[in-house]
This record gives structure tokens, sequence and C-alpha cells, in this order.
């Protein structure tokens, strides 16, 4: 049976819905997951290559940023799984290839991916990247789910955005408490600039970004529909 389950993932919110699926696949047959995400060239665009020579800080932030987000968020799904996990980020304008070749490398026998849907006529064919995979392969390949074919892909749009941003909040919490430990059993004193920065995102962000969607989207909707939860969504708002 599959071991080790390699997960491609980008910044979509199906990408972000295919993780517990895989996480708990892994956790059903014990294997490994690793995490994939290939960003592409920055570097090679105009706008990219004038920062990397103008502010090289800010292009290196804006090369590693936004993929380590998405594997930060994905690597807390495993650790409340109790699953092992490794995570991998390339940079290529070719995703199958960088897909299929990581796979290869890592000794993945599974390769557990979501497609966007079609290109062209409805159904005809999954999106292009998952086409090529699918295509180009030596090694098993799961499609966990086709958006196109979801008939509840809009209505559970907010509640994977919502499911999403929790992940965020847990990821830097696991980084606060890294910086921590590591500071105290090396005896030095950590970042506190860093520090201070993960304090303020876990302050503000959910206060201002992340619980008014929650009220908004999820916590009316369901009060005006049913009086079930109205115990739980008390506390959750308390």
């Amino acid at each position: 049976m599959y071991r080790h389950l390699m997960v491609p993932l980008d910044d979509s919110a199906l990408s972000a819905e295919t993780v517990p699926q895989a996480v708990q696949l892994a956790r059903t047959l014990g294997a490994k997951v690793t995490f994939f995400h290939a960003r592409a060239d920055y570097g090679a665009s105009s706008i990219g290559a004038l920062e990397r020579v103008m502010s090289p800080a800010a292009f290196n932030d804006n090369m590693a940023g936004e993929a380590r987000a998405i594997l930060a968020k994905a690597e807390v799904v495993a650790r409340a799984a109790g699953v092992p996990y490794d995570s991998v980020v390339t940079t290529s304008d070719r995703p199958h290839e960088a897909i299929l070749t990581t796979a290869d490398a890592r000794g993945c026998d599974l390769i557990f991916i979501a497609s966007h849907g079609r290109r062209g006529i409805k159904g005809l064919m999954l999106a292009s990247e998952t086409q090529k995979v699918l295509q180009h392969t030596t090694i098993p390949v799961l499609v966990a789910a086709v958006e196109s074919n979801l008939p509840t892909a809009q209505m559970m749009a907010p509640l994977a955005v919502i499911r999403d941003e929790h992940r965020s909040v847990a990821a830097v919490i696991h980084g606060f408490e890294f910086l921590v430990r590591h500071a105290r059993d090396q005896g030095t004193p950590p970042s506190f600039p860093l520090l201070h920065a993960m304090l303020y995102y876990i302050k503000a962000f959910p206060e201002t970004l992340h619980h008014p969607k929650e009220d908004a989207y999820l916590f009316r909707r369901l009060r005006a529909r049913t009086h079930e939860f109205d115990a739980t969504l008390d506390e959750l708002q308390r």
C-alpha cells in the first residue's frame, strides 16, 4: 500500500481543502506526506528583475514568503493529525515537471492532487497542469476533486477561506512557540522584532479580518436558520 504521498499545492481554496483529505488518507495508511509548491520564476518577470536590482531584500521576501505560507498552513493540518510530513518548494514555470521530478526524487509512491476544472468545454478535460501530470507520470495519481464537478463549490468557498485563515493563525503560533523553545534551549535571546511581528499578527489579524467574516458569513446565517447551535456560537464569539 502507499507509504509516501506527494501533495502539490497552490494558493487556491480548492487546494487548501485538499490538504485535510490527503492527511486523512495518509493517517489511515500510516503514510508520510510531502507537501509541494512550485512557485513561478518571479525573477524572470520585468517587475521581479527590477526589484532584484533595486531592493534585493524585498525580492527575497517576495520569493520566499507566499510559498512558505502555503506550506506552513498545510503543515498545521498534518501536525494536528499526527502525520509525519515534509515540505518542498521549487521555482518552476512548468509545475507538472517539477511535481514529477520532486515526487521521484523524494520516493513518493502516490501523487494526491486536485484539479481546478476544465479548459474549454466543461467536463472535457481536467485543468492543464493536472492533465500534464497524468500524461507523463510513472507514479500513481489520485485526483481528489475536480472543482467544476463539485455541486457545492460556491457554497463551500467561504468555509474554505475561514478554515484556511484558522491554519494561518495556527502556523504563526507554531512559529512563535518554536522561537521561544529555541531561545530557552540555546540560552540566547530570541529575535524580539520577529516575536513582536508575530504577536501583532495574532492580535490584529483575527479581530480586523477574520472574525468579521465569521460573524457576517457564518455565525449570523446559522443563527437565522436554527437555534440549535446558539450555545456554541455564544462561546465562540465570547
